[in-house]
């Protein structure tokens, strides 16, 4: 049944939005429209706050170890799309690795996005090809040095992948590893990048667009998908300046236009959940 949201206040782009939206189906019709003469049953959000749900890294390993648990503690960080890396040591097993990560993620009850986990030795033309054909958005890239990364022959990489826009991740192996040294490489062989993968912290949304995770996910738009939290508006201050740390604040999430979590009650049911597979990663940069 169709339903109008009135009188909520959107954070977006760091600032408050007061705005309306139309929600018809499963999808936001409109929003910023007119309402008045509008007779569809009307949701009150005065004093409340909504905010995209968020994108974050998670761990395969824990989901498979701790099953519903974990999910939980992805959806109290306000997050309901998961990146999983999948850890692949050889690449003639990558087949078999992805069949294995999406038969594991049959019950994760939110959504999710699968990327791989390699070695530095594994960065050669013929998986970055394989990654371009089967739409796997990221490399999360293991390595001890930040010297290993000479001994890569990136204009190999960037042929091998053209025109998409493989987005890499650093893994450091070692505490001496220097984080500008890897940027200072990704930007000198002009390779999408992103400067670390920080476990269940939420993507900021040039990251989200570098992946092209972003338009799906991480905002309230036409033909959006109706994920989001939502604070009362007396907690604006734990916004400024970032979002770190509103998840404590939390009142509900909304995921596909269903309530899952009402402050510390969380009502998931096993999966599936929806696997998001990029088609065009840095589209909307």
């Amino acid at each position: 049944m169709p339903y109008i949201v009135e009188h909520l206040s959107l954070y977006e782009n760091g600032m408050l939005k007061k705005t309306n939206l139309v929600v018809k189906g499963q999808v936001i019709h409109a929003r910023d429209v007119s309402v008045k003469r509008m007779k569809y049953v009307r949701l009150n959000m005065d004093r409340q706050i909504m905010i995209a749900a968020e994108t974050i890294f998670g761990n395969l390993e824990s989901w498979e170890q701790q099953g519903m648990y974990y999910a939980k503690e992805c959806l109290s960080k306000g997050a309901t799309t998961v990146i999983f890396p999948v850890s692949l040591d050889y690449e003639k097993k990558l087949d078999l690795r992805l069949d294995q990560a999406r038969k594991s993620l049959m019950t994760f009850p939110l959504d999710y996005v699968l990327i791989l986990r390699i070695p530095l030795s594994l960065v050669r033309p013929s998986l970055l090809r394989r990654c371009k054909q089967l739409r796997i958005p990221a490399l999360l890239v293991a390595f001890h040095s930040t010297e290993e990364l000479d001994a890569v022959a990136w204009s190999w990489m960037r042929e091998a992948v053209f025109p998409y826009k493989l987005v890499l991740v650093p893994e450091y192996l070692d505490g001496s590893c220097e984080p500008s040294r890897w940027e200072e490489c990704m930007i000198k062989e002009k390779f999408p990048y992103l400067p670390q993968a920080v476990l269940h912290e939420p993507l900021p949304k040039d990251s989200l667009k570098k992946l092209g995770i972003f338009p799906y996910r991480g905002i309230i738009r036409h033909d959006g998908d109706i994920s989001y939290n939502v604070i009362e508006e007396n907690r604006l201050e734990c916004l400024i300046p970032d979002k770190k740390t509103y998840d404590d604040y939390i009142q509900y999430t909304v995921f596909h236009n269903r309530v899952i979590r009402a402050g510390d009650r969380f009502f998931l049911d096993e999966g599936p959940g929806e696997e998001l597979r990029i088609t065009v990663p840095g589209y909307f940069q």
